[in-house]
C-alpha cells in the first residue's frame, strides 16, 4: 500500500498452495476429510509484549536513576518497532473474533471483514486450513485506493490450540514480494516467548522477549556487528538490569525496586 496503511505494512515487515479436494470425493470419516469446525484463532495476548514497568512510569527520572533511564529509552524505541510489527496480526485476529467464518470447498475456513485504520479501509481475507497439528494461515488484503488487490500480507502456522506458531511477513511493494520478517511465539500459562527476525533490511538481526511469571527479558542479537545485549526486569518488584555495548563500558548495570542505580548481585 502507498498510504499510511502501506507504511504500516512496510514497517511491520522491517523493527514478515493449498491442495483442492472436492467435498463429494471424501467422506467425513476419511483422514483427509475437511474438518467440521474452524481452526482455533490464536490468542493475540500470546504474541503481545508487556513493557508496563517502563510505559507506566509517572515520576520524572532522577540523577540517581541513570541505569533505569538508559533501559527505558531503549525500551521506548523497541516498543515503537514491535507495536508496528504486531499491529497486522493482532488487528487481524482481534477483528476475526467478531466475524463468522465460512467453510470452503477445499476444507479451509475463510473470514472476510473490513479493517478501518484512520481514514483508510481495507478488506481482509483471513484463511485458515486445519491439519493434524493445528492450522495453516494466510492473510490477504485488498485496498483499491492503494492499488492493493488480494495481496499476501502474512502467512504462518499455529498449533491446534493456537498457543504456539509463527508468522512470515511479505512486502508486496517490493519486486518479487519478498519475505522480509518472521515472528515466532509460544505461550504456556505464565510463560511466554516472542521473537522477531529481520530477513531483509538487516538479515539475521533478532529480538527476543520472554515472560516467566513477573520476570521479563529482552535480548537483541545484531548479526552484522556480532554483538548481543539484554534488558531484564521484574514487573512486580521493579528491579532490573541492562547490558549493552555502548553503556557502562559494556558491563551489566542494575537498578533497585525504587529505580535507583544499584550494585549488581554477584554471579552465582
Amino acid at each position: 500500500m502507498k498510504t499510511r496503511n502501506g507504511k504500516k505494512t512496510r514497517a511491520a515487515a522491517l523493527a514478515i498452495a493449498s491442495l483442492l479436494f472436492a467435498i463429494g470425493c471424501v467422506s467425513e470419516d476419511s483422514p483427509t476429510a475437511p474438518r467440521s469446525e474452524a481452526p482455533a484463532l490464536p490468542d493475540t495476548a500470546d504474541f503481545s509484549i508487556d513493557f508496563g514497568l517502563f510505559t507506566h512510569q509517572q515520576k520524572a527520572i532522577e540523577a540517581s536513576q541513570q541505569n533505569f533511564l538508559n533501559a527505558a529509552i531503549r525500551v521506548v524505541v523497541i516498543k515503537t518497532v514491535t507495536d508496528i510489527v504486531l499491529t497486522p496480526p493482532v488487528a487481524a485476529f482481534a477483528l476475526a473474533l467478531h466475524s463468522v467464518p465460512t467453510r470452503q470447498p477445499d476444507g479451509s475456513w475463510l473470514w472476510v471483514y473490513t479493517w478501518v485504520y484512520g481514514a483508510e479501509e481495507a478488506q481482509i481475507r483471513l484463511r485458515g486450513e486445519p491439519d493434524d497439528d493445528g492450522a495453516n494461515w494466510e492473510l490477504r488484503v485488498t485496498a483499491p485506493a492503494d492499488g492493493a488487490v488480494n495481496e499476501l500480507w502474512f502467512d504462518g502456522e499455529t498449533s491446534r490450540w493456537g498457543d504456539e506458531g509463527y508468522w512470515r511477513f511479505f512486502d508486496f511493494n517490493k519486486p518479487g514480494d519478498p519475505i522480509v520478517g518472521r515472528l515466532e511465539w509460544k505461550g504456556d500459562g505464565s510463560k511466554k516467548e516472542v521473537s522477531f527476525t529481520d530477513l531483509y533490511t538487516n538479515p539475521g538481526d533478532e529480538l527476543s522477549y520472554r515472560e516467566d511469571g513477573a520476570d521479563r527479558s529482552i535480548d537483541f542479537s545484531d548479526a552484522s556487528e556480532a554483538t548481543e545485549w539484554f534488558i531484564r526486569w521484574n514487573e512486580e518488584i521493579g528491579r532490573g538490569s541492562l547490558q549493552v555495548p555502548d553503556y557502562n563500558d559494556g558491563q551489566e548495570a542494575c537498578w533497585d525496586e525504587l529505580r535507583n542505580d544499584a550494585e549488581c548481585p554477584p554471579l552465582s
